[in-house]
């Protein structure tokens, strides 16, 4: 349908007088955009279906995080962007290019939100917690934009919920999907005192590499 229609302007076009070709150039202009919107609610819909366990190597996040915000700091030109990244942060053992999908809709999701903000303030955040035997990564995107209506939140993560109003809606349902399957969790929260929301992920010792080296190491020992 694109190619066509690109065809119909390329040989057609020219040969209009003005008022026939402002219709022709709307008119073939709307058949293109609306091509690109199936074209990525059917690219949603395969990522949705597919696995994350497909290529696992090692992954260091907050490089991983810092590749994606530099794709979208331009965005916003006037957007205040804060980051504290954790420097004892382990690698972990993922799909980088699934995680990276994680963080690519999650920053869309933050920039989207705070579009119209008159002050726009973004906070990203990764931390290590190692405390009474509990080990995870915690990573936080936290934008000043309107917050999730308290009757949608629990259900922020469903198939085809949605605060926008373009997209197939599968966006957060694929972030759910790619962080369970790395056996971690995410959820959102409304900011407490101040406008905005904020994306929490939590990915467990049990994928960290450290953490696994230091498991061989006692198994060593204990043979």
């Amino acid at each position: 349908i694109q190619l066509a229609t690109e065809r119909l302007r390329h040989k057609y076009a020219n040969g209009m007088d003005r008022s026939d070709m402002e219709t022709f150039d709307r008119l073939t202009n709307t058949i293109i955009q609306q091509v690109e919107t199936m074209k990525e609610m059917v690219n949603s819909f395969t990522e949705f279906s597919q696995s994350s366990t497909s290529n696992m190597q090692s992954v260091d996040l907050n490089t991983l995080v810092k590749e994606v915000l530099d794709l979208y700091i331009n965005l916003n030109r006037n957007a205040s962007i804060e980051t504290r990244f954790d420097d004892n942060l382990p690698m972990i053992r993922a799909d980088i290019s699934r995680l990276r999908q994680v963080f690519n809709n999650l920053l869309k999701n933050a920039f989207d939100a705070c579009h119209n903000c008159s002050d726009f303030r973004l906070e990203i955040s990764t931390q290590f917690v190692n405390e009474d035997r509990e080990q995870y990564i915690e990573v936080r995107i936290k934008d000043s934009g309107s917050g999730i209506p308290k009757e949608i939140i629990d259900h922020m993560f469903d198939p085809y919920v949605t605060t926008k109003t373009k997209g197939s809606g599968l966006g957060l349902a694929i972030v759910k999907k790619i962080v369970e399957e790395h056996k971690g969790l995410v959820w959102l929260e409304n900011n407490r005192g101040e406008p905005g929301a904020c994306a929490v992920i939590r990915f467990p010792g049990e994928i960290m590499e450290e953490s696994r080296d230091i498991q061989q190491d006692e198994e060593r020992k204990a043979v």
